[in-house]
């Protein structure tokens, strides 16, 4: 006897039911041919310290000079130090944290931005840093004159927001740099530029010589290999004769209104920008002049110490660690700085006043900031906290500075 069949089709609401139900029972066959043993909670430290671990060991292992005045260094994991395997994960536009003991005593950290790409550092298991010194540099000459291939370093986990989130921002990148901001951008060209197909780059690369143009030869290749994709616009400040140096048309003069408009091409465009205070301060002015509008802006700044006002110093009374220290600060040095020279071993990271790891209490007294911090929020500052990294005493102060629990510890 043939059995009749019934042909039934689930539409709309029907269909999401049962594909919930379907769902359901597919997790419970799942459940019931688990083991049951769980990983537990030293599967979940060990995953969160490969991926934010509090302190990196790591050795120099190449240096590389790119001017009179800058060398990249290649840091790779110093394995005789324990779980110290490989290095963390990081992306494109991030930082370390390097700490280093001068010959004085004193132990500072310093933020550099790593300039190989994650590609590469995945591939290599190195870090590369891109550091200038002298004069009129953010990092002074003493902090790396000494390192060699085989010094060992303390670093944090990469840190820091300036990276491209395709979620957020335009298919069309304007990426400006000063001087040393450049080191970022080489690890942003390089990923954006292998893994996503349909965003364009222009980068402006400002100097004052011919020689201050990092890893021209990098970006020239890439232009030649992407184009259409990728543009560099190399612009130098004090200088034109560029022969047997760049093979490359350059810009003279300063970063403008004319040369951010060609860049952004009329087109919705994110901007990037990473250099010294005062050339982020030039370029807005640049962008109102020439009523140029952006989806977003992303920034990176640094800056030099500012050198001493010759005005009657200030006392600045610390409370850290349960002890209380009194030390002098000049009213043109952060007090970050101030807590550094005073031996005390301040949080920092940033320095900046981006990203709020150094984020103190001020009990009393009044400070100043050459610019508002980006990572302070207004229900911090309504509550008493400030960020010495960015911060200026004005008067004498009381402060409560956190213990530090990231490099610039001894364990």
């Amino acid at each position: 006897m043939k059995k009749d069949t019934l042909k039934v089709t689930i539409r709309g609401p029907l269909r999401d039911l049962w594909r919930f139900i379907s769902h359901i029972s597919e997790r419970r066959r799942i459940f019931r041919h688990s083991s049951a043993e769980r990983p537990g909670e030293k599967h979940s430290i060990r995953l969160r310290e490969s991926l934010h671990p509090e302190v990196q060991y790591l050795l120099v292992d190449k240096i590389q000079a790119e001017n009179d005045s800058t060398n990249s260094y290649t840091l790779i994991p110093d394995t005789s130090q324990p779980g110290s395997i490989s290095i963390a994960a990081f992306s494109a536009g991030q930082y370390l944290s390097v700490e280093v003991q001068l010959e004085s005593g004193l132990r500072i950290s310093r933020p550099y931005s790593i300039s190989n790409s994650p590609e590469e550092a995945r591939r290599d298991n190195a870090y590369v840093i891109t550091i200038k010194t002298g004069k009129n540099s953010f990092i002074p000459e003493e902090m790396v004159k000494n390192w060699e291939v085989g010094t060992a370093l303390k670093v944090s986990d990469p840190w820091g927001q300036f990276y491209h989130n395709p979620l957020r921002d335009t298919e069309h990148l304007v990426f400006i740099a000063g001087g040393s901001g450049i080191t970022p951008f080489r690890s942003m060209v390089s990923d954006i530029l292998s893994n996503q197909e349909n965003i364009s780059i222009v980068l402006v690369q400002g100097a004052a010589v011919p020689e201050e143009l990092l890893f021209s030869d990098f970006f020239l290749n890439m232009e030649q290999s992407n184009p259409g994709r990728f543009k560099w616009i190399p612009v130098l400040s004090e200088t034109t004769d560029t022969e047997g140096i760049i093979k490359h048309t350059v810009l003279t003069g300063f970063i403008n209104g004319v040369i951010l408009a060609d860049a952004m091409n009329s087109r919705e465009s994110s901007l990037f920008i990473c250099g010294p205070q005062a050339m982020h301060s030039y370029i807005d002015k640049e962008l109102v002049k020439a009523n140029l509008k952006t989806k977003m802006i992303r920034r990176e700044n640094y800056g030099i110490p500012g050198s001493p006002s010759g005005k009657e110093p200030v006392k600045i009374t610390v409370k850290m660690a349960g002890s209380t220290h009194i030390i002098s600060a000049d009213r043109d040095e952060t007090v970050l700085v101030a807590l550094e020279r005073g031996g005390l071993n301040p949080p920092s990271r940033c320095r900046t006043g981006s990203c709020g790891w150094c984020r103190g209490s001020l009990l009393k007294g009044k400070t100043r900031y050459d610019k508002e911090p980006e990572g302070l929020r207004s229900a911090d500052r309504n509550a008493g906290y400030f960020h010495p990294c960015a911060a200026k005493p004005e008067s004498n102060l009381v402060v409560d500075i956190p213990a530090n629990p990231g490099i610039n510890t001894d364990k």
